[in-house]
């Protein structure tokens, strides 16, 4: 091993103490002005002050570890930028963490909030940490370090202009695109997420250029992981014109998938469109619109409107879901929550967690005179990819499995019937549950209509 194993414990001591300063200051005055969410602004400073203080304290190769540093605080000066400009527009807390913090004490949001914070950024730093205190071989192997490098400024320029083509639509006004599916935008959902994590999947590659560096593999993993999962991405996605790139504040996961073909996605707009493959070519489903507006609130007294049927189904994030049914002619309600579980009234919490089974789901009430069942199955099918198991996208887990969850044996059969009529149409088998429908537990208040009431009436992949 070439590590300098001395030196690597002087830098990793040195990094936890800049990180405990800069998390302990910023919990102060963030509990203090009840601004919870300054931890965002906290996240890229973080990460380059310990890369900076590596780099003064380590004994490695002097090229390595100064280059690391210069290209993380580069990094991280431009995601500051965004995170002030972003914190400074409002003078409230982010919604999201008085929703997740509600009711938790001082010590509960520390801990929550700034050490998960501080460790996170001392686990996805360690590969500079190592790089610091360890010089390169002569061997081939040192080429490593300036390829990690090439792909840390890729990562870097992928995130920006990502950004930039993302604030330039948000600027056009009324006359943008409904969907924003140019540019990097029409490659993946969060191009910029794409670039953050490449980012540090480069400076796990410039580590791995001494003999221990690949064994930090789990910090480019860990940092995946926040992108996607652990700080809000699926809270916030659909919200893309408001992205930081932070992951305590949009880590809405790495794009790093090519949108489907059967569907389109891109930041939301006001309209909503389905595509739909047709002897290979895009065709676009219209279904009739509403008039004179959107459906109204639930809830309805008795459950549902006189007359009307109710169906249920499950397609990812319930937030899009719920908006596309909304606009179809003939539906009356919908609302969003919990269904297909085993546990009595989860908790969003606990559905993310996979501690209940049950799936993100909409309940829609509908009028059959205006709508029938199998048009909101057709809906159903092009709104969401039904080949993914336990996936939607970059959304991961079971709560986000393809289901329908049937009322009566009517509707068991019809949806078994749409579901091998729309299986020619896909590449893959369609993994769509077909269920009978279990106790429907309604969601957190701030789910409802929450495109809309986020000034998003559609989300990426939306009806006409």
């Amino acid at each position: 091993m070439s590590v300098d194993v001395k030196n690597l414990g002087r830098v990793a001591a040195a990094a936890a103490a800049v990180t405990t300063a800069l998390q302990a200051a910023t919990a102060v005055v963030a509990i203090r002005r009840g601004r919870r969410d300054y931890a965002d602004g906290v996240w890229g400073p973080g990460l380059a002050a310990i890369a900076l203080t590596s780099a003064a304290l380590g004994r490695g190769d002097p090229w390595r570890r100064w280059t690391l540093a210069a290209a993380t605080a580069a990094w991280a000066t431009r995601l500051e930028r965004q995170m002030v400009s972003r914190l400074r527009r409002s003078e409230e807390e982010d919604p999201r963490y008085t929703e997740f913090l509600d009711g938790a004490s001082t010590a509960a949001v520390v801990g929550k909030v700034f050490v998960t914070q501080g460790l996170a950024q001392l686990l996805v730093s360690a590969p500079i940490q190592l790089a610091a205190a360890s010089p390169l071989p002569r061997t081939a192997r040192r080429w490593l370090f300036p390829a990690g490098i090439a792909v840390m400024v890729t990562g870097a320029v992928i995130e920006a202009l990502a950004d930039q083509q993302k604030t330039q639509y948000t600027q056009r006004g009324d006359d943008k695109p409904e969907v924003l599916d140019t540019g990097l935008w029409g490659w993946s959902r969060h191009p910029n997420y794409f670039g953050d994590s490449v980012v540090w999947d480069g400076a796990w590659l410039a580590a791995a250029a001494s003999s221990p560096g690949p064994w930090t593999i789990p910090a480019p993993a860990a940092m995946s992981y926040l992108l996607i999962f652990a700080t809000g991405a699926k809270r916030t996605r659909a919200i893309a014109s408001t992205s930081s790139g932070s992951p305590s504040s949009f880590p809405a996961r790495p794009g790093k998938r090519p949108r489907p073909p059967s569907w389109r996605r891109g930041i939301p707009g006001a309209g909503l469109e389905l595509n739909q493959m047709s002897e290979g070519v895009m065709t676009v489903m219209k279904l009739r619109n509403r008039e004179p507006g959107p459906a109204p609130a639930p809830p309805f007294a008795g459950g549902g409107p006189a007359g009307a049927e109710r169906a249920t189904f499950a397609a990812g994030c319930f937030w899009g879901v719920e908006a596309a049914f909304r606009q179809i002619h003939g539906v009356l309600q919908t609302s969003v929550g919990y269904t297909g579980g085993h546990v009595a009234n989860p908790s969003y919490e606990r559905v993310c967690r996979h501690r209940t089974g049950h799936a993100e789901a909409v309940e829609v009430w509908f009028d059959p005179a205006q709508v029938s069942y199998a048009e909101l199955l057709q809906a159903f099918w092009r709104i969401h990819n039904p080949t993914t198991r336990n996936r939607q996208g970059l959304d991961f887990g079971s709560q986000y499995r393809s289901a329908i969850f049937c009322h009566d044996d009517a509707q068991a059969e019809a949806a078994t019937a749409s579901r091998d009529a729309e299986q020619p149409s896909r590449k893959r088998p369609i993994v769509t549950e077909i269920t009978p429908a279990s106790a429907f537990y309604r969601a957190e208040e701030y789910h409802q209509r929450y495109l809309e009431k986020h000034g998003h009436p559609a989300c990426a992949a939306t009806l006409q």
